[in-house]
């Protein structure tokens, strides 16, 4: 007898809860009586109907598995790489001689996606197949997706208990949409690497963003500022990152108005410059807080969202200090920290929490080399200096 495996995931696009990776496990010629039960993709049944297929499922199949990804996880690892795991873990523990899975990928990129697969699962003669909707097509992965979207289901019913209702966890969701504004109180339960939460910060007010060095704060500024102009907003962007001016020349506080959407945060021209003369905020704190309260005033009262990049300054004592002072002239609406780990900790004990959206740094991000900074510099001081 063959001992076929159907994989198939349920969660994948929610920005709340968890993702649910099931292995279904049945003698193949018994796929036949999965099929006259009922079982299909369970985006085609209702909650009560898949409900009543588990105990039918169970009585047909020979074993099954799930696996649980929280969104912490989901945060920092691609979707894909995730399933990956899984479905090599799912292999290995249920031991089948044949797996027909639900990819996530469109058919060109099929065979890659197995492959990577194998290589997690070594001397292994499993034959693999891998096809788009293949909860539609065969029965055993049919099975998997509703064992899956049922114990999402039962996950998400555990969470409404203690958070309240917030209705599915999708984007699309009116009762997501209304939670998901204040989804910084409830950080473990919320994908924030999706788009989704980033959107709740475009709004009327201030908003800070500050990581460490190759953290993407000025990626993250930039889809602000196109995000704000595309809400209609009257944007404007104060950049304190002295070392790496993307608004004004190397080594000053510089402040722009973002007038169409922007490819990069350099290409908003500087309307006031306040010269630091110095690359590193080490050491100069006062003159910045005094530059930064002289450029303030300058700002046009009609800005009605302002993005504001720092440095990766965030290291020492001296660093923690002066981002809180800086915090406290601006006085920001929401406070946007980008982080690896754990390492804003110490200021974020010192934050009013209703304001802090702590978000991972994107996987996308690429560490920049010392000469590429400074190659930066030479372009920026360049730029400015062709237009004195």
């Amino acid at each position: 007898m063959t001992d076929v495996l159907g994989i198939d995931e349920a969660g994948r696009g929610p920005v709340i809860g968890p993702l649910v990776i099931c292995g279904a496990l049945c003698e193949e010629a018994n796929s036949k009586k999965l099929k006259d039960i009922g079982a299909k993709d369970s985006k085609m049944l209702s909650p009560r109907q898949r409900e009543n297929l588990v105990p039918l499922i169970k009585n047909i199949i020979k074993d099954f598995w799930l696996i649980k990804i929280p969104p912490a996880l989901l945060d920092q690892e691609s979707l894909n790489e995730l399933e990956i795991k899984a479905t090599a873990s799912l292999i290995k523990r249920l031991n089948p001689q044949k797996v027909i899975l639900d990819t996530p990928v469109p058919r060109k990129g099929i065979k890659g996606y197995l492959e990577k697969i194998k290589k997690l699962v070594p001397n292994s003669e499993v034959k693999i197949i891998g096809e788009p909707h293949a909860d539609v097509t065969y029965p055993i992965v049919s099975a998997a997706s509703i064992l899956a979207k049922v114990s999402r289901d039962e996950e998400i019913h555990k969470l409404h208990k203690k958070y309240g209702d917030f209705g599915s966890g999708y984007p699309a969701d009116p009762k997501t949409q209304k939670f998901i504004k204040n989804w910084n109180l409830y950080q473990e339960i919320v994908r924030r690497k999706w788009e989704t939460c980033k959107e709740v910060l475009v709004a009327p007010g201030k908003v800070i963003i500050i990581g460490d060095v190759d953290t993407g704060k000025t990626e993250f500024c930039k889809f602000l500022v196109n995000s704000g102009l595309k809400k209609g907003y009257r944007v404007g962007v104060l950049d304190l990152d002295i070392g790496q001016s993307h608004i004004g020349p190397p080594g000053s506080l510089g402040f722009g108005i973002a007038t169409k959407r922007i490819r990069k945060l350099s290409s908003i021209r500087a309307t006031i410059i306040h010269p630091m003369n110095a690359l590193s905020p080490a050491g100069i704190s006062e003159r910045i807080l005094i530059g930064l309260k002289s450029l303030i005033t300058k700002i046009p009262e009609d800005i009605n969202f302002l993005v504001i990049d720092t440095t990766g300054y965030i290291r020492t004592e001296e660093a923690i200090k002066l981002k809180i002072q800086l915090i406290e002239l601006i006085n920001p609406n929401r406070i946007v920290l980008i982080e690896h780990t754990k390492e804003l900790d110490k200021l974020t004990k010192e934050l009013d929490a209703n304001k802090v959206y702590r978000f991972p740094v994107d996987l996308k991000t690429r560490k920049k080399s010392i000469e590429a900074r400074k190659k930066f510099r030479e372009k920026s001081t360049l730029k400015y200096n062709s237009t004195v």
